[in-house]
C-alpha cells in the first residue's frame, strides 16, 4: 500500500513528496506486516500511543494518520477496479 501511495504522490507531483515518504517509513514499521483487514482502530491506537511514547508531536502523528487513510482509500479503489 505504501508504494501505491508514493506512487500517487510522485504522479501528481505533490511538494511534499519527503514528509510522505518520511510518514510511510513510521508506518510500515509499525503496520509492515499487516494486512489492510488486520489494521482495526485497536490497532491504530497502539500505534497512536507508540508514537506519543516515541515523541512525536500530534500534528506528526496526524499527518501519518492521514497518510494511513490515503494508502487504505488506494487500496480499496484497487479492489473495487478488478
Amino acid at each position: 500500500m505504501a508504494e501505491d501511495f508514493l506512487r500517487d504522490y510522485k504522479i501528481n507531483q505533490k511538494k511534499s513528496l519527503v514528509r510522505a515518504e518520511r510518514s510511510a517509513g513510521h508506518l510500515g514499521r509499525f503496520f509492515g506486516d499487516l494486512k489492510a483487514p488486520e489494521i482495526t482502530t485497536p490497532k491504530v491506537k497502539e500505534y497512536i500511543v507508540n508514537r506519543l511514547e516515541e515523541g512525536a508531536a500530534n500534528a506528526s502523528i496526524n499527518r501519518e494518520l492521514s497518510a494511513l487513510k490515503r494508502m487504505l482509500n488506494l487500496g480499496a479503489d484497487q479492489t473495487h477496479r478488478r
